[in-house]
């Protein structure tokens, strides 16, 4: 019997959500971590194209996703013709892999001050801890009487 709708191809989708958590943290490791700056330095100084492409965690997961769209060939759409079958999952899992990163950075920017601050506080506790005389009573302590 054949059906009209063929039914969602769950696998593919799975596959591309995967890509795309995938391809969000690789372009975030390539274009923001200290492991890859001298690379970046490298390729930006052979070429102001290939500088701007390693920079750009957008310009980077593009080519990211489509080596991996290609490896792993998740169909989502299916048309018939291989090529635009991959080049929708692919820009799908680049769109995916975008609010992936988004989520990333809306909470890395969250997080980041907190920690910050926090360092900060830390710092100035032992810098208050390292200034009091030896054998002075800790501060906000009480004197009994």
């Amino acid at each position: 019997m054949h059906t009209l709708i063929s039914p969602f191809p769950l696998d593919a989708l799975w596959t591309c959500v995967v890509l795309a958590m995938v391809v969000s943290g690789t372009s975030n490791t390539i274009t923001g971590t200290d492991i890859f700056e001298p690379l970046r330095r490298f390729l930006a100084a052979r070429s102001s194209w290939l500088g701007h492409l390693i920079a750009c965690f957008y310009c980077t997961s593009h080519w990211i996703a489509f080596f991996l769209v290609a490896l792993c060939r998740p169909v989502l759409v299916e048309t018939g013709f291989a090529p635009v079958d991959l080049a929708v999952s692919a820009f799908f899992v680049i769109q995916l892999a975008t609010f992936f990163t988004g989520v990333l950075f809306k909470s890395f920017s969250i997080i980041l001050p907190v920690k910050a601050a926090m360092r900060e506080a830390m710092q100035q506790a032992r810098a208050m801890e390292a200034s009091e005389p030896a054998g002075a009573p800790p501060r906000g302590a009480k004197e009994a009487t």
